[in-house]
């Protein structure tokens, strides 16, 4: 999991966050993967909703953008 500091989380746009009060920061391609996986855990956990999870995704996704595939490899 990668790490934010608080000033730097601070600088974050609200745009950039796909959960409810500023959690779960996607502004790039690590958080983005992170935010999928905590969502995961806090759905499994019971401590999300289906919509709330499906919003996260939703939006991670399109930050993640299209994925490459590697040459020489299967998909």
């Amino acid at each position: 999991m990668s790490v934010l500091t608080a000033a730097t989380r601070k600088r974050i746009p609200l745009a950039d966050f796909a959960g409810p009060g500023e959690s779960y920061p996607i502004e790039d391609r690590t958080h983005a993967g992170d935010a999928k996986a905590r969502a995961k855990d806090a759905l499994d956990a019971g401590k999300m909703t289906r919509a709330e999870y499906d919003r996260i995704v939703e939006m991670a996704d399109r930050r993640l953008g299209p994925r490459k595939r590697k040459l020489g490899m299967a998909a």
